[in-house]
């Protein structure tokens, strides 16, 4: 299992030097003055490379590009290989944009993962029953962007409450989205599109099905979108989620939709519980889990991941399964592919 005697406090740091710088700028025309966790990032990256002259960046605007050019195996830090991840740039060379693997290594240890999932919770406190929190859970997951005047526009009452409900997580388009007082939603995902130089729009997700989907382009102040914690943790891996609901319920499971996680009642009393994630790095999903994962009760504990992430990274589950916590050394990864099955399986018993 991955200590944290090593160089990944660093690594971190940077990725939410990155996050923040790109929270209030384009990261390729930023400008002083830097916000601190960046220039922190910076002063510490520094402070460790002292050893290695002419290895370190000499600025903000240096660092930056070490994250969209440099994988983190070419940085001289001290790096444990679980947590190298192929060509593993922090920027998105395609969009400009924080990676995300930077997203997941600014979530590690921190609280843009788990602030998240604690709006979610909140959410469900305020829902007086587990089909009013579903209704809003789809929202937000079917709807990471939000047109406001198209949504004032519909008869849909019920649609209208929930909006009215969950506007508050919403929030405007950040700078980096928008080009001449416009933004575009991604026509595949539903996701934000970053401007690109020379290609128009470019999907911030980069493993949208459709590499360089189309537009739906608006007056940004008329869009607002989760903020990025909500975007990754939630919407991302809800679609998902919410397929999997279906498909379990129709093999006779009973389905208790938590805040970050589901409930799974087998005719026999049989319970599972679902962690339902969408993760790059095996290491750093293992280290997000776990604490929590100990602490569930049930007869299975299965972490599900997209089929494939398992398919593209061979060792993904063997990675996982080594940086586990002892307490939660019982929780199983699947793909959802394999869930189905297994589903299948348990249904069919006498």
């Amino acid at each position: 299992m991955i200590s944290d005697k090593d160089d990944t406090a660093i690594v971190r740091m940077v990725a939410r030097g990155i996050i923040e710088l790109g929270a209030v700028a384009r990261l390729a025309s930023f400008s002083m003055p830097y916000p601190r966790s960046a220039q922190l990032a910076l002063d510490k990256l520094v402070a460790t490379l002292l050893e290695t002259p002419g290895s370190a960046p000499l600025s903000v605007p240096g660092l930056v590009d070490w994250a969209r050019y440099r994988p983190l195996k070419d940085w001289p830090l001290s790096i444990p290989d679980d947590l190298l991840t192929g060509d593993d740039l922090l920027i998105s060379a395609r969009t400009g944009n924080p990676s995300q693997l930077c997203v997941e290594w600014a979530a590690d240890r921190g609280e843009l993962e788990r602030n998240a999932l604690e709006s979610l919770r909140r959410l469900a406190d305020d829902c007086s029953t587990a089909d009013k929190y579903l209704r809003h859970l789809m929202f937000l997951v079917e709807r990471p962007v939000v047109i406001e005047q198209e949504l004032l526009k519909l008869q849909d009452r019920r649609l209208l409450r929930v909006w009215h409900r969950v506007r508050d997580l919403y929030e405007p388009v950040p700078q980096r989205y928008v080009f001449r007082d416009a933004a575009a939603l991604c026509s595949a995902c539903r996701f934000l599109m970053v401007p690109a130089e020379g290609m128009g729009w470019v999907c911030e997700t980069d493993d949208c099905a459709s590499y360089f989907p189309d537009g739906d382009v608006h007056a940004a102040d008329q869009l607002f979108s989760l903020p990025l914690g909500l975007r990754w943790f939630v919407a991302h891996p809800g679609r998902t989620e919410l397929a999997l609901r279906g498909s379990l319920e129709s093999r006779g499971a009973a389905i208790d939709h938590r805040h970050d996680h589901l409930v799974v009642t087998w005719q026999d009393d049989e319970s599972w519980v679902l962690m339902t994630r969408d993760r790059l790095n095996p290491a750093l999903l293992a280290r997000s889990i776990g604490e929590r994962a100990a602490d569930l009760r049930a007869d299975r504990v299965l972490v599900v991941v997209p089929g494939n992430r398992l398919v593209a990274q061979p060792d993904y589950r063997e990675i996982f399964a080594r940086n586990l916590p002892t307490a939660a050394s019982t929780a199983e990864l699947v793909g959802d592919d394999e869930l189905i099955d297994l589903a299948s399986a348990r249904s069919c018993r006498p």
